[in-house]
């Protein structure tokens, strides 16, 4: 991806937005990004949360960098 579809990219998507990177695909130092999208995330510390833990947690949308 190029900057400068990275900045049309970001042209719609709010300034308060988080943004997250997804998880890598090769195994390279360094990965070309090809594509940005919308997801909505709980947060959780926990690596495998229960039942409870996913219904008590906070829901909110973020922006994903990923490579594929």
């Amino acid at each position: 991806m190029t900057v400068k579809q990275l900045k049309q990219e970001f042209e719609n998507i709010s300034d308060n937005t988080e943004i997250f990177l997804a998880q890598r695909k090769t195994e390279f130092g360094y990965g070309l990004l090809n594509s940005i999208y919308t997801k909505e995330v709980f947060f959780t510390e926990d690596e495998n949360p229960s039942e409870d833990e996913i219904n008590k947690a906070p829901m909110i949308e973020v922006l994903v960098l990923d490579e594929e």
